[in-house]
């Protein structure tokens, strides 16, 4: 299953701008991001997309490590910001809190270089109709 959530992580267009790197360790999933000038909104840190798209990414494949039929998607999501990002590595690291028939919640957090943290969230998910 993990080879073939990260084949899919790796085929999606946005990776190809973004450059995330996906891996999953004990029923958790990591992304791993060099943020870059590309990735700044205009005053020097990084855009609320980075820390949405690092914070949802680690959760739904946390998530997705419990379901391996159907396709899943976002329900909700809600971050918290603590901290601005100029540069350098983060990476999120996503595990599920809680299972039920029809949804599974994950949270998520991003730590930067120092090991400091610099969001956190937590979402919905729920089974597509889309076979996986």
């Amino acid at each position: 299953l993990q080879d073939r959530l990260k084949a899919m992580y790796q085929s999606a267009p946005i990776n190809a701008f973004f450059k995330p790197e996906l891996s999953f360790n004990n029923n958790q999933a990591f992304i791993d991001l060099e943020v870059t000038d590309n990735f700044s909104h205009g005053k020097e840190f990084a855009h609320g997309c980075v820390y949405f798209k690092l914070l949802d990414d680690a959760a739904y494949f946390a998530a997705h490590m419990h379901e391996d039929k159907t396709f899943l998607v976002t329900s909700t999501f809600t971050i918290y910001f603590i901290r601005p990002v100029r540069s350098g590595r983060l990476q999120s690291i996503g595990q599920v809190t809680t299972l039920t028939a029809n949804q599974i919640i994950a949270s998520s957090h991003i730590i930067n270089e120092a090991g400091k943290i610099v969001a956190s969230g937590s979402g919905i998910f729920v089974p597509s109709s889309v076979t996986l």
